[in-house]
């Protein structure tokens, strides 16, 4: 298939288009635009496609992909047919499966909608409200507003809302029965963590068994489904292999390290998972390898590129479509990025000319929505701030640099494309910033946090929660939370000291659970204290939880088969508060009961002389158990599991106290571990 090449318009004297031809390489294509509909190029350049001046309306259908390289500004986007506007409080008209779009006007409310699959919602003007239930099948909906105030019945969408990754809505649970999500869910490349009242982990690190050996490591890189590890060995001029134990993090080789350019420093695995790449900087070449996908093993794509702008390269980039990749090249005086397109074979390919950068850059980042990119200048102490065409890939400077610590040498983007890290060398120290989400222009968000000595990596973990740094000169990890709102970074205890060698690289499972450091001559294996991550397959549960508390707290029950939630208060009244929507388990207890896997999904109601036992090794991932304690006192939880916590409390618990007309779910993270919150102690 050729593209089109040439594409040449007859104007008439009001500069409409009325009969042009594409050449597409073959015979040319002639069109002819009749009646009021025409294709128009106005004063200002911008092509305006089946004109309608009467109307004062344009209309853009494309068959196939469309691709922006600005924001899309004005008018609704259609997904498919129109079916109608609406303007008054009535039902929509049900259609045939697939792609229906539906207009609502400002203040329209009360009305049900009834689309059949596919259909989308397009809000205008203020946002309509809901006075009654919304439910839709395979459904988006954009531009509207569900006010706590005015719907009094269930925001359903079967079928799910399909994001390209993971979503996590974990919310805050209110008191007058309604679920909010807070702040952010972000789509389509990166996932959230959730927030609210779930117990995350603290993300402090721990080891997960002894180091794996290697060859003088500079950087390290993991593939993105979590099963792979590159390490760029600049000791010997290689890339070593590992596989990951996806249960354990335990690192295994793969097969001999494959031989690489001179002086390997950096390296990245593009976003597919099919291509590796290392910056090699006395060579000053840009090695390319395939990845086969089911071993992990490397195989040379083509000769290493080199020229172009390439000189003594050290930063290395994949934008998250895999379309382009960016080098950050370690030059004194004015720096450069080059620019390359990835081929489908994982080949690159020059875009243009390097693109100017501060003195010695030496790391570039690109923010997950992949519309801005950000290289750390060494020598000149700042930041460049650059667009990108999501057409060629070509960057674009934003605005001038923004300046950082001393010896900024490592940068990196949280995976909510809102803020930026950067990892001083000299001093030790780390600067936060925001993104512009508009512009992508940086603003600083506080003064720039302490870190440990010669502070030479930084990375965020895939929920965006927090940071790890690798500490060179004190041989430690760094170790840091996010606040979600503002981005500021808090210290997490102290920077874990590792047992051999001076760490120059870290990377972290998209799991969220483990962490890789190059040291000298080995990878240290750690863990992240990272519960929400769990096993990586929670599709699907509703995880929430309330708050411990013995006396009046609003607790939440958690239905394993709607995913609903349900309230009460320890206030008495058989069977608790709030249970109507979750089955019961059956008889109450009235000597002790060993929860089992016919519980799941219910509540046990335990009466007077009752007491519960929470098995080990039992349950499976995600199950959830719900306990009602409708005795005249407090009961005791045995909890054999191998691991147990109160919501929100890391530390693990043999038993707990259930206090009088009290509540309790259990969420089993594993067989093993689970989670309890309730009215308990």
């Amino acid at each position: 298939m050729t593209i089109a090449s040439t594409l040449s318009f007859l104007q008439d004297s009001a500069g409409a288009i009325t009969t042009g031809t594409i050449n597409s390489g073959g015979p040319p294509i002639t069109f002819s635009i009749a009646g009021s509909e025409k294709v128009r190029v106005d004063s200002n350049g911008y092509l305006l496609v089946n004109y309608s001046s009467s109307q004062g309306s344009y209309h853009l259908q494309v068959q196939g992909n469309a691709y922006f390289s600005g924001s899309i500004t004005a008018g609704n986007i259609n997904a498919g047919t129109v079916v109608g506007s609406i303007s008054t409080a009535s039902s929509l008209a049900s259609g045939s499966a697939g792609n229906l779009v539906y207009q609502i006007s400002p203040g329209v409310t009360g009305f049900v909608p009834t689309g059949a699959a596919g259909t989308v919602l397009i809000g205008t003007g203020s946002a309509p409200s809901f006075s009654t239930g919304l439910t839709l099948t395979n459904a988006i909906l954009t531009g509207l507003t569900v006010s706590t105030s005015t719907i009094t019945g269930a925001l359903t969408v079967a079928g799910g809302i399909g994001v390209g990754g993971n979503l996590y809505a974990g919310g805050i649970v209110n008191a007058n029965q309604t679920v909010r999500t807070d702040r952010f869910i972000q789509s389509p490349y990166q996932p959230v963590a959730p927030r609210g009242l779930v117990y995350q982990g603290t993300g402090a690190l721990s080891t997960i068994t002894s180091a794996i050996g290697t060859v003088g490591p500079n950087q390290i890189a993991t593939d993105p489904t979590g099963r792979f590890v590159y390490t760029a060995n600049g000791g010997n001029n290689s890339i070593s292999q590992y596989s990951i134990n996806t249960t354990t993090g335990a690192l295994s080789t793969i097969t001999t390290a494959v031989s690489v350019g001179v002086a390997v420093y950096a390296i990245t695995v593009d976003p597919t998972g099919r291509f590796v790449y290392t910056a090699n900087y006395i060579a000053n070449t840009i090695s390319q390898y395939f990845i086969n996908t089911s071993t992990g093993a490397l195989t040379q794509i083509t000769a290493a590129i080199s020229g172009g702008g390439l000189s003594d390269p050290r930063g290395i980039a994949v934008d998250p479509t895999g379309r382009f990749l960016y080098v950050a090249n370690n030059i004194v005086g004015p720096g450069v990025i080059c620019q390359y397109s990835i081929q489908s074979n994982g080949a690159l390919t020059q875009i243009t000319s390097p693109i100017g950068a501060g003195s010695q850059s030496i790391s570039i980042a690109v923010d997950p929505t992949g519309r801005f990119a950000y290289a750390a200048n060494n020598a000149s102490n700042n930041i460049s701030q650059y667009s990108i065409n999501q057409i060629t890939g070509a960057l674009s400077i934003i605005t001038t640099a923004i300046a950082a610590g001393t010896l900024p040498i490592s940068i990196a983007v949280d995976p909510t494309g809102r803020f930026v890290y950067c990892a001083n060398q000299s001093g030790g120290s780390i600067s936060q910033y925001s993104i512009n989400q508009t512009t992508g222009a940086l603003t600083q968000i506080t003064t720039a946090i302490a870190a440990g000595s010669n502070t030479y990596y930084i990375a965020v973990d895939p929920t965006g929660r927090f940071v790890y740094t690798a500490n060179y000169g004190d041989v430690t990890v760094g170790q840091y939370s996010i606040n979600q709102v503002t981005g500021a970074l808090t210290r997490i205890g102290v920077d874990l000291g590792l047992p051999i060698g001076s760490p120059t690289g870290i990377t972290i499972d998209p799991t969220g659970r483990f962490v890789y450091a190059a040291v000298n001559n080995a990878i240290c294996q750690l863990a992240i204290n990272n519960f929400s991550a769990g096993s990586g397959i929670f599709s699907g549960k509703l995880y929430a939880s309330g708050m411990p508390s013995s006396t009046s707290s609003y607790i939440v029950y958690i239905n394993t088969s709607t995913f609903e939630l349900s309230y009460g208060v320890n206030t008495g009244g058989s069977g608790g508060g709030g249970t109507s929507n979750i089955p019961s388990a059956g008889a109450a207890k009235t000597s002790s009961y060993t929860l089992t896997t016919a519980d799941v999904g219910k509540f046990v109601e335990v009466q007077t002389g009752g007491s519960i036992v929470i098995p080990n090794s039992t349950f499976g991932v995600g199950d959830i158990v719900n306990v009602v304690n409708n005795s005249t006192g407090n009961i005791t939880v045995t909890t054999n599991p191998t691991s147990t916590y109160i919501a929100g409390v890391n530390t693990t618990k043999s038993s707990v106290t259930l206090y009088t007309r009290g509540m309790l779910s259990v969420f089993f993270i594993n067989g093993t571990t689970c989670i309890l919150t309730g009215n308990i102690a």
